[in-house]
């Protein structure tokens, strides 16, 4: 579900990212730097895990995947704000929903499986 994840972010990067939208937003682009910082460390982390077996990097992991989430939440609730500097003839790319809703869907369904298998690692 990881990969699923990624794959679709990449495919939201590419909508997010159009250089016209990020000049409208102002702070958003150390947002997008950090979401993506913290899903890279969260594969990271997970693919030690899936290595090792370690419990504790398991919960790493998950906070790490909260963490990820959180920062994707708020570019969420950034990306269906209007833009304050886009005029009509920006002619600035909106991001359609669908891919957001898909990847914020497989990001929950990411966590919930890691945090299953930090307590099943427990047992």
């Amino acid at each position: 579900m990881l990969v699923v994840t990624v794959l679709v972010g990449v495919i939201t990067l590419a909508e997010f990212a159009d250089p016209r939208r990020m000049a409208t937003m102002p702070g958003v682009v150390r947002l997008v730097a950090g979401h993506l910082t913290l899903a890279l460390a969260a594969v990271t982390v997970w693919t030690i895990y899936l290595v090792n077996k370690t419990g504790p990097l398991a919960w790493v992991g998950s906070g790490v995947l909260a963490g990820t989430a959180a920062a994707g939440l708020f570019l969420f609730r950034r990306s269906r704000q209007p833009l304050p500097d886009a005029t009509d003839d920006d002619d600035v790319h909106v991001v359609g929903p669908g891919v957001l809703v898909v990847h914020g869907a497989a990001a929950a369904l990411t966590i919930v499986l890691a945090v299953a298998a930090a307590v099943g690692q427990q047992r």
